[in-house]
């Protein structure tokens, strides 16, 4: 399982499965295998968390930020090797607006280096952006 295409996990999703298919420990075929057993694709993260909590899928990816403290002790959380991880980037920027103040604060929070900072603290770091969860 999955999240539908047009979202970010589902590129990055879509990115992990090439770079497996290319890696000869996986397979040639190892997307065109995943996407035959794929159940659903859903329209957000949460619910694929959801349905992998629920037993709807083997499996699903996710970002690690997703398998949250409260989900974790029913998913069986499987790190994705490095080797086809994709770092996923999301721009930020202050808007024209009322809240001006609220947008500069936001960009203050930024990591100041890739995977440091306060959003390393919240859990986001470069080298966790995607885990398989499976049932427990």
């Amino acid at each position: 399982m999955t999240a539908q295409p047009p979202l970010p996990i589902g590129q990055y999703t879509a990115e992990l499965l090439d770079k497996a298919s290319d890696d000869p420990v996986y397979g040639a075929d190892f997307k065109k295998r995943v996407e035959g057993n794929t159940v659903s694709r859903e329209d957000n993260v949460r619910q694929v968390v959801s349905k992998a909590q629920l037993g709807e899928a083997d499996a699903a990816v996710v970002y690690s930020t997703d398998a949250t403290p409260r989900v974790r002790d029913q998913l069986r959380i499987i790190q994705v090797p490095d080797a086809l991880q994709t770092i996923a980037s999301y721009p930020i920027a202050v808007a024209r607006g009322s809240n001006t103040a609220g947008g500069e604060a936001l960009c203050r929070l930024r990591p100041r280096r890739p995977g440091r900072g306060d959003a390393r603290r919240m859990g986001v770091h470069a080298s966790a952006m995607s885990v398989g969860l499976a049932r427990s």
